[in-house]
């Protein structure tokens, strides 16, 4: 059995296209998946989510809770963040997000598609992956405050939110789901 290399994550790299291009010249032997790198406004992973979160009419910083401090390993302060939760009136389970993933994915997969019919990118058993966080990730430093008023319903919602932004705008995907990545061929 060949050796295979999983690649999940962000690429240090422009733009999709130079990321599937460098990929498949370097590693295509290897690669049954290939990610897109998550360039452009989703190259800080989910910092990107924070932005959405904090021009969303419905949230807002929350003035009450101590930042989020992040400390490397001698204790030296990185960076505080501040939290985010839903406004005092708003009601969590009627509030609805535009994640941006969907969007985001088109338009990866359309250069994926352009490069695999150049034979840019070896079309047998090559796919493009698309990949969402976990939805215990963006608590981590995000939407930690979230999670404290809608506690038992976060999972349930974040990954309903994903599922539904996915597979709601994205025609393509045939169905194949890994975790909280989708493949699409």
């Amino acid at each position: 059995m060949q050796p295979v290399i999983h690649l999940v994550g962000s690429v240090a790299m422009s733009d999709s296209e130079s990321v599937f291009r460098a990929l498949s010249s370097e590693l295509a032997p290897w690669l049954r998946r290939i990610p897109d790198g998550e360039t452009g406004e989703r190259h800080r992973w989910i910092y990107w989510q924070r932005e959405m979160l904090l021009s969303h009419p419905d949230m807002e910083l929350d003035p009450d809770a101590t930042p989020l401090t992040l400390r490397q390993w001698d204790g030296e302060l990185i960076r505080e963040t501040e939290l985010v939760r839903f406004k005092p009136d708003v009601d969590p389970s009627s509030v609805v997000f535009e994640t941006g993933y969907a969007p985001a994915a088109i338009a990866s997969y359309d250069v994926f598609r352009q490069l695999r019919d150049d034979d840019v990118i070896p079309a047998k058993g090559r796919s493009s992956r698309l990949t969402s966080p976990h939805p215990q990730c963006p608590p981590d430093g995000i939407l930690v405050n979230i999670v404290k008023q809608v506690q038992t319903q976060w999972v349930t919602f974040y990954v309903t939110l994903i599922h539904k932004d996915h597979l709601s705008k994205i025609p393509f995907i045939g169905g194949k789901s890994s975790g909280s990545s989708l493949n699409a061929r």
